[in-house]
């Protein structure tokens, strides 16, 4: 399972600010637990099979011992429960197409909430991957579209995928936001005058 400690999140802070010393735009990372949250169908759900199979097993004669039937009544509703809060029960229990859409959607709207869509003529690009989903998506704005070829970002995205499944996730962050300074380093050049917005490098969901 991916995850974020304190000292990667360290880690992943410096190599967003090393990114962008090399560049005039804004390079940003996003973390997100996850993308979907579980709705209270889940628990609903999980409370009527609580209800419904002690007495499926009582009447099969597969147990007939109450102690024992509670237990597995406390065990379905002690399943239920963590399914709810494990972020890997997202994979588990969500299609794969609604994963995926719910991954994109808050992407976007973390990319706006901190105004990397005003950056102007200095360009940003956010790296954005929701750990439950597995899904990482890297946006960027009109300016850094323009500077950059039209593959650069979904070859950015790519490469991340493929490295996170090789080396890990901190290995996937360093190796594309190499690839996006590197490209970003020529294309938008940082000048002297230069600052990087004064935003956070590194954002938590």
């Amino acid at each position: 399972m991916l995850q974020v400690d304190s000292a990667l999140q360290e880690r992943l802070l410096r190599r967003a600010r090393e990114a962008s010393r090399r560049t005039r735009a804004e390079v940003v990372i996003v973390v997100a637990r996850r993308a979907v949250t579980l709705g209270p169908e889940v628990l609903v759900a999980g409370g009527l099979v609580a209800l419904a199979l002690p007495g499926m097993l009582w009447a099969a004669g597969v147990l007939t011992d109450f102690p024992r039937l509670y237990l597995v009544q406390a065990a379905v509703l002690l399943v239920t429960l963590l399914l709810y809060v494990a972020p890997a029960a997202v994979r588990l229990l969500v299609r794969p197409a609604r994963r995926s859409e719910a991954a994109t959607q808050l992407a976007r709207e973390a990319f706006w909430r901190a105004g990397l869509h005003r950056s102007g003529r200095r360009g940003s690009v956010m790296v954005f991957i929701a750990l439950a989903e597995r899904q990482v998506e890297i946006l960027a704005d009109e300016a850094a579209q323009l500077a950059l070829p039209d593959d650069s970002f979904a070859r950015a995205a790519e490469l991340f995928v493929k490295e996170v499944r090789a080396n890990g996730l901190e290995s996937a962050f360093a190796v594309t936001l190499n690839f996006l300074a590197d490209r970003l380093e020529r294309a938008l050049p940082r000048l002297p005058s230069d600052g990087n917005g004064g935003r956070q490098p590194l954002l938590l969901l």
